[in-house]
């Protein structure tokens, strides 16, 4: 079982509160998840504040192979010195080309952003100088 909290930031409190203002937690929350928590409350302010605090999922096992986030492969990381090649001069590459794995939650997007920005000011200083 796993336990979400839908707004971390916010008090259960304040989360009623907002609901008697407003009438839901739209604004907080995306509008689908903000009437799914109403729903699952059946509408009651205290009840769907409670639940968007310590919403209880039954974790009964994964998908397949085919749902994976993430698989494990790349270019080998000993074959560059950061995201240069050293075995193709001028050769550069970086995000989920190489081989690194990261957690869920926009770390591999972090990570190829980064790596790109990287390589570009790199590209950038050997053309300036």
């Amino acid at each position: 079982m796993v336990s979400l909290d839908f707004a971390p930031n916010i008090s259960e409190k304040r989360l009623v509160d907002h609901i008697k203002q407003f009438g839901n937690l739209q604004g907080i929350l995306s509008p689908i998840l903000s009437r799914l928590t109403a729903e699952a409350a059946g509408n009651d302010p205290v009840l769907t504040a409670k639940i968007a605090k310590n919403r209880l999922l039954i974790i009964t096992g994964t998908k397949s192979y085919k749902f994976a986030q993430i698989t494990k492969g790349g270019a080998e990381l000993s074959e560059f010195d950061g995201f240069r090649s050293l075995k193709t001069n001028g050769f550069y590459a970086c995000g989920e080309v190489l081989d690194y794995q990261f957690p869920c939650g926009g770390f591999n997007l972090n990570f190829a952003f980064y790596s790109g920005i990287t390589i570009a000011d790199e590209i950038a200083k050997k053309i300036n100088s």
